[in-house]
């Protein structure tokens, strides 16, 4: 029989400036909860000055203190957009690459 793998949804609050890892709640929840839903669960307290937000993906849209990508009609997005997006994507990879030393295998 194949092992089974698990999920678990947490939420990490990343610094942008160096990819440390600021906040992460105690509990995750599990990975068929929506990315939304877990922060509206957590509610995380982000360090943010008056005036600042943070970012997210397009799975937190809806949060009123985090700044998510567009989403296009059908994949369609005017260049104002896209050239948001793709901003918003350069300054996000901080954020992944935190992600992804925290989720590949060990060897």
């Amino acid at each position: 029989m194949a092992p089974v793998d698990h999920v678990i949804n947490f939420q990490l609050i990343v610094r942008l400036t160096d990819g440390l890892i600021i906040d992460c709640p105690r509990l995750g929840l599990p990975g068929c909860c929506s990315d939304i839903s877990a922060w509206h669960f957590h509610r995380p307290s982000l360090p943010l000055q008056p005036g600042e937000f943070g970012l997210a993906d397009k799975g937190y849209q809806g949060a009123r203190e985090l700044v998510t990508p567009y989403k296009g009609l059908l994949g369609h997005l005017n260049e104002d957009f896209t050239t948001f997006n793709q901003v918003h994507s350069a300054v996000r990879i901080v954020v992944e690459h935190t992600n992804a030393c925290l989720t590949k295998p060990s060897s």
